[in-house]
């Protein structure tokens, strides 16, 4: 069983996120992936999505695999320049084929 943490961490210009999986199985843990693009993180204000990590972002098309080993974890990062204020519901998820590991956290920002 793959589970995911979302952390969030304030910077000068804005937010940095750390989506950090692991495998909290018996078994090995192989995640598929169709492109170069290996997590999405995501902030939506009143339902609506408002910014998309991958936006204006280009991923290589091969493609790629990462395997966890039983109690083995790795984190995968990205970065919210100049949010505007407000109230914002953060989602952060693997991009990997047929694995639905994600996290999500509020952010406040002034």
């Amino acid at each position: 069983m793959v589970m995911a943490t979302l952390t969030a961490t304030a910077t000068d210009n804005g937010f940095s996120f750390a989506l950090t999986v692991r495998n909290n199985g018996d078994n090995p843990v192989s995640m598929q992936f169709s492109d170069a693009q290996r997590v999405e993180f995501t902030a939506q204000r009143d339902g609506e999505v408002v910014w998309r990590w991958s936006d204006g972002r280009m991923f290589g098309q091969a493609l790629g695999t990462v395997e966890l080993a039983p109690g083995e974890e790795t984190s995968f990062e990205g970065g919210w320049d100049d949010p505007p204020t407000g109230e914002f519901l953060v989602r952060g998820g693997v991009a990997a084929n047929g694995t639905d590991a994600s996290d999500e956290t509020t952010l406040t920002v002034a």
